[in-house]
C-alpha cells in the first residue's frame, strides 16, 4: 500500500508527459501541413480577391483600409492558431505524416501551388454568384411592393 500512491503518481506522469509530447508533436506536423499546403497564401489570396471585388463595385473604398479589415478578421495572425487545431483535431500523427508526404511529392507541391490561383477563382465564382442572388432578392422585393 506504501508503493501504490507514488506508482499511480508516476503513471499519471509518465501519461501526462508522453500526451503532451504527442500534442507537440501534431502540432508540428499541423504547422508542416499548412505550411506545405501554402494555407496562408490560401488565405491572403482570399483576402486580396474580397478587396478587389469590394473596391472594383466601390472605387471610393480605401483598399489598404479594406485590407486592414480583412487581416483583422481572416488573417494568417488570426486564423493561424485556429488552423492548427482544426488541422490536429482533424487526423490523426499516422495521417497527418503520410498527407506531408504527399505534399512533399511532385503531385502535392502541384496541389499546394495551384490552390491560392484555384481558391481564388472559386471565391470570385461565390461572390459572383451570391451577387446574382442578392441582385435578384433586391428585384422581387421591389416587384412586392410595387
Amino acid at each position: 500500500m506504501k508503493y501504490f500512491k507514488p506508482a499511480i503518481l508516476s503513471i499519471f506522469i509518465m501519461f501526462f508527459v508522453s500526451n503532451s509530447f504527442a500534442d507537440k508533436t501534431k502540432t508540428a506536423l499541423s504547422i508542416e501541413y499548412l505550411e506545405l499546403t501554402k494555407t496562408k497564401q490560401v488565405f491572403e489570396t482570399t483576402i486580396d480577391t474580397y478587396v478587389n471585388q469590394l473596391n472594383a463595385k466601390n472605387p471610393q473604398l480605401d483598399k489598404s483600409q479594406l485590407r486592414a479589415f480583412f487581416d483583422l478578421y481572416m488573417g494568417w495572425g488570426v486564423l493561424k492558431d485556429p488552423a492548427i487545431k482544426i488541422i490536429s483535431n482533424s487526423f490523426s500523427e499516422s495521417e497527418l505524416k503520410g498527407i506531408n508526404e504527399f505534399f512533399k511529392s511532385e503531385n502535392g507541391r502541384a496541389l499546394a501551388d495551384k490552390s491560392p490561383h484555384i481558391s481564388m477563382e472559386i471565391s470570385k465564382l461565390i461572390s459572383g454568384n451570391l451577387n446574382k442572388a442578392f441582385s435578384e432578392m433586391r428585384k422581387n422585393s421591389s416587384e412586392k411592393s410595387e
